[in-house]
């Protein structure tokens, strides 16, 4: 993280301690004024909260603190300045900022210095991508049947792509396609004994 002037360089009280996912080590600044630790996150993500924890006890207390992102060449405040006066943390919410850069900013109370043990900063959970794509739908074959008659002399032969079918005594047939690919066609063809022929087709795309 980059910084500000004004942080402590005393061993066990250096910057790092502000990150380092301990809330019971912490970062000292020597100063009343105002101070800054600069977070590079290395891509943009939208921002869900922040927060910072210390003790606030003794002459070191973060006092008043706030966030800023950087857009667009400056840093803007993702909210003004709020108090830590108690043990624990204080949160505050980004609203869904949009940034690769953050920055926290710390200024102790008046006549005291500034002590900060943690501060985070969390990105809004990822929602899963939405799925575009069709699932895909293959047919190898169909059994297809039916009944055919004649009123004149009878059925001679039913075929199914060329192929004879077998027709019962009451008319009824069935038969097994295979679906070589898309689209496909059927083609059904009835004649009777007289040579007369009648043709269905199916198509399936």
């Amino acid at each position: 993280a980059n910084q500000s002037s004004g942080w402590s360089t005393e061993a066990g009280r250096t910057v790092d301690r502000a990150h380092d996912d301990n809330a019971l080590t912490e970062a000292w600044a020597d100063t009343e004024d105002p101070v800054w630790l600069e977070y590079d996150l290395g891509a943009a993500y939208t921002l869900d909260y922040a927060r910072v924890y210390d003790d606030n006890s003794g002459n070191h207390l973060i006092g008043q603190w706030k966030v800023q992102y950087y857009d667009n060449g400056e840093w803007i405040d993702a909210f003004e300045y709020l108090t830590s006066e108690t043990e624990g943390w204080s949160e505050a919410s980004l609203a869904g900022i949009t940034t690769d850069r953050v920055r926290v900013l710390c200024q102790a109370p008046a006549g005291l210095l500034m002590e900060l043990r943690e501060f985070e900063c969390y990105a809004v959970p990822a929602s899963p991508s939405e799925d575009m794509t069709p699932p895909e739908l293959t047919l190898t074959s169909i059994t297809i049947n039916g009944t055919v008659t004649d009123l004149g002399n009878g059925i001679d032969t039913l075929s199914v792509n060329g192929t004879p079918a077998t027709v019962n005594q009451d008319g009824t047939w069935q038969s097994e396609i295979n679906i070589t690919g898309t689209p496909h066609v059927t083609t059904l063809t009835a004649t009777d004994m007289d040579g007369n022929q009648t043709s269905r087709s199916i198509i399936i795309e």
